[in-house]
């Protein structure tokens, strides 16, 4: 019997996808996690200008204003729960997509180029770039007069022609 997890449809997420707010927070929480060890508690003071703590809390009283992404990025950094339900052993989390996730989110917080899921979606946009470089290439141009077949001239009317 295999077991889903919840990370399996959101592998893929684009964290760069989520709103401003939710971004910046993010990336802080992700930094915060990884100076620290640990994640702030509702009376951590401000971290950045940030309210990292309360901001935490506020998702916590509130999961349902989170998409999938959102939970599962949030829920792939060590220590962060959103609700006693997250520990349960009917939804599963396996470490190795914790795991993976939480990479995934350090690359991101450093610097979003690196994520994997950019840079495949920018790979696929170098692809077809190409193909449509290639495609133009072996297709001929229209503009240059040399490469046009000849067309059947049509005879010209009396009326139009110069005396």
């Amino acid at each position: 019997m295999t077991h889903e997890t919840i990370f399996d449809d959101n592998r893929n997420v684009d964290f760069g996808s989520f709103d401003l707010e939710f971004r910046r927070n993010l990336r802080l929480l992700t930094m915060f996690v990884q100076e620290r060890g640990g994640i702030p508690l509702v009376t951590t003071s401000r971290y950045h200008g940030i309210d990292l703590g309360g901001w935490l809390n506020d998702l916590r009283r509130n999961p349902h204003h989170l998409s999938p992404g959102q939970r599962c990025a949030l829920r792939s950094i060590p220590g962060v729960t959103l609700s006693p339900t997250d520990n349960l052993p009917r939804e599963i989390t396996t470490p190795e997509d914790r795991a993976y996730l939480w990479n995934r989110l350090k690359l991101w917080s450093e610097n979003p180029a690196k994520d994997p899921v950019i840079q495949r979606q920018l790979e696929a946009m170098r692809r077809a770039r190409l193909r449509r470089l290639r495609k133009s290439a072996t297709t001929p141009r229209q503009s240059h007069p040399e490469s046009e077949p000849e067309k059947p001239t049509r005879p010209l009317s009396p009326l139009l022609k110069e005396d």
